[in-house]
């Protein structure tokens, strides 16, 4: 389940498929947390710290593991921009949350280089080939 004011086209998309459920509000705060059976998980990324950390200390009473977007210290686990060369190779690079925003320009431009290389090494060996 998806709490959100807004989607983006990602979510949306995945709402239309029938993906993810979406239920479209405002948080005010953490008590929305009430309304689910056992949550596994807690993804806390509003653009409020404090309700953030409230919809953190909340899952962590219910036994949900749980991941504030704005600090990382109250997180049990970190998130990861994940490069992805032609579906053979990942590689995850992280900034300990310290940078989102650099880590997923360092993903974009670590895929683009990766896959010019992985492409020029190819045509060069099927070139020796012939």
């Amino acid at each position: 389940m998806v709490v959100t004011n807004r989607l983006n086209k990602f979510l949306r998309g995945l709402a239309e498929n029938g993906k993810i459920d979406v239920e479209k509000t405002t948080l005010k705060d953490a008590t929305r947390l009430d309304r689910f059976e056992k949550p596994f998980l807690v993804l806390a990324c509003t653009n409020d710290r404090l309700l953030n950390m409230k919809l953190v200390q909340k899952a962590k009473r219910i036994g949900a593991f749980a991941y504030a977007v704005d600090n990382p210290e109250v997180s049990d686990f970190t998130s990861l921009a994940i490069a992805n060369i032609h579906d053979i190779v990942f590689i995850g690079i992280s900034t300990k949350d310290k940078s989102p925003l650099m880590a997923r320009i360092i993903r974009k431009r670590a895929e683009r280089a990766l896959k010019r290389l992985i492409q020029k090494e190819l045509h060069m060996k099927s070139s020796n080939i012939e």
